[in-house]
């Protein structure tokens, strides 16, 4: 009798203890029903409990709302148009198209290039622009020239003063300065948020808005010896969660919803291994299809393949014996093709990753500068786009490519610009593809020396030195444009329809 009345007992005080817990548990969300239902001014009602099969119920659906604004934290991936767009076939059409918008005039405010007095007055400023980028929903543009400021232009509708129906211009927002000369630019690939880097100051992203351009975050290269590092080149992950930046011998890699100091450093030179890339890492690009791997380019020469997973060059190409300098990278869309272009090259060399010790394709450009000339694929990797320092837009096909490559003689393919556009006097340093519409922005400019005949007079030096073999002066364009009115220094915008 005692031990049944005992056992009753226990399971009463069980029972009440569990009751107790559910009946907590819902009195919070009675209170919320009540607080609910006082504010819309109607009484409130008496509410059953709720079953224990129903609590279950609620917490399933509570944890999925809790999993559903997880997902949506998370930077969402780059999305690009799909449709492949094909340009004009006729020739008519690239040599008659001039720029749908040309601006200069803020340009114009640049620094004199630093010669002595006696030759400052031949060569007049030189603002040249180095690079422009569109961000990823085509409504902002970014450059760099050699005055040390970002410019922030907004894409965006106006209505001109003599026209019935608005376009899509480019108007000068804001500019950035920096202390230092500016290494690289590059924007987030889903927000409109763009890293910069200059000599001498950390990584810095940056807002773009209506209301102005504000400083978002700074990331600081730390090295070994617990000392600042300024990056050379910059990159973001494809779903923009890490920022990869190049530094003498190394890359670090950021957290982007996390500033401050690196939280991996991949070194690329060793002495112990052979797969090693010496110098400064001048171009980094990361691979479309396969999260975590990328590819690294240093002056050295060497085009290396990395992985976070291993931490290390799993592959490289080229070899550390002064090869001319690699200084921009690019991935296809499918992730099977890695384009390089190097310092005064002629050719953008056409890798396959699953074959990497052949060339593939060489793309022939004019190239004499020391500056960095960019090239860009479209996103169906249709054409290949790509300037020039004879002032050229070089547009390549990639479908006319011989792809039936032997892969018994692996001979590699040269191939001509299909079309050609002609945009200044200048070279034709950066170029951006617009990623919504039709558009392509190009920046031009160059540097400038004076010439030789142009010091020899100054000096009474030897005349001879500036005559050819032929006896002919000796007019290279390239360092003798000292005159301020032949300069040009812009950023021009094209439209294909």
């Amino acid at each position: 009798m005692d031990n049944s009345f005992s056992q009753r007992k226990r399971q009463m005080i069980t029972k009440s203890g569990i009751g107790f817990l559910l009946q907590h548990m819902r009195g919070s969300t009675h209170e919320t029903n009540s607080t609910d239902d006082e504010s819309e001014g109607e009484p409130s009602s008496p509410k059953r409990d709720k079953t224990d099969q129903e609590l279950n119920i609620d917490l399933i659906k509570n944890e999925d709302i809790l999993q559903e604004n997880a997902e949506n934290q998370v930077i969402p991936k780059l999305t690009k148009i799909s449709e492949d767009l094909s340009l004009p076939s006729d020739e008519s059409f690239y040599s008659n198209l001039k720029p749908f918008q040309e601006i200069s005039d803020c340009f114009k405010e640049g620094t004199t290039p630093n010669f002595d007095t006696h030759i400052r007055r031949f060569t007049g400023e030189n603002n040249y622009v180095r690079s422009c980028k569109w961000s990823i929903d085509g409504n902002w543009l970014i450059s760099d020239s050699l005055d040390r400021f970002v410019r922030v232009f907004e894409f965006r509708d106006f209505l001109p003063a003599d026209e019935h129906q608005k376009q899509r211009l480019l108007h000068a927002s804001h500019k950035l300065a920096f202390g230092g000369l500016i290494y690289d630019l590059n924007w987030h690939p889903a927000l409109n948020i763009f890293a910069t880097t200059n000599k001498g100051s950390p990584i810095h992203c940056w807002s773009a808005s209506v209301d102005g351009t504000r400083l978002f975050s700074s990331f600081r290269g730390i090295n070994d010896k617990d000392e600042l590092d300024f990056a050379y080149s910059l990159c973001f992950s494809i779903d923009g969660q890490h920022l990869f930046a190049g530094f003498k011998n190394c890359v670090r890699i950021f957290n982007f919803e996390k500033p401050g100091r690196q939280i991996n450093e991949i070194k690329t030179y060793q002495k112990s291994t052979m797969k090693t890339q010496k110098g400064i890492i001048s171009s980094i690009a990361m691979c479309p299809t396969f999260d975590g791997v990328f590819a690294v380019a240093s002056y050295s020469g060497t085009l290396g393949l990395y992985s976070t997973q291993t931490n290390a060059c799993d592959s490289l190409i080229g070899s550390n014996d002064g090869s001319t300098p690699i200084t921009h990278l690019q991935y296809s869309s499918c992730g099977n093709l890695l384009l390089a272009g190097r310092r005064k090259s002629p050719l953008i060399q056409c890798y396959d990753v699953r074959l990497p010790t052949k060339l593939l394709y060489n793309f022939q450009r004019e190239s004499i500068t020391n500056q960095r000339i960019y090239f860009q694929l479209d996103f169906n990797d249709h054409y290949l786009y790509s300037g020039s320092s004879a002032g050229d837009l070089l547009i390549y096909d990639l479908k006319k490519c011989n792809k039936g490559l032997n892969q018994q003689e692996l001979k590699t393919e040269f191939v001509e610009p299909a079309h050609k556009i002609k945009c200044s006097e200048a070279a034709v340093t950066g170029l951006s593809l617009h990623p919504c519409e039709q558009f392509i922005a190009v920046s031009t400019g160059q540097r400038l020396f004076p010439s030789s005949l142009l010091l020899n007079q100054l000096f009474d030096d030897n005349n001879s030195l500036n005559k050819t073999k032929n006896g002919d002066d000796n007019n290279n364009e390239y360092i003798s444009r000292g005159n301020g009115s032949l300069l040009d220094n812009s950023i021009k915008l094209y439209k294909f329809d």
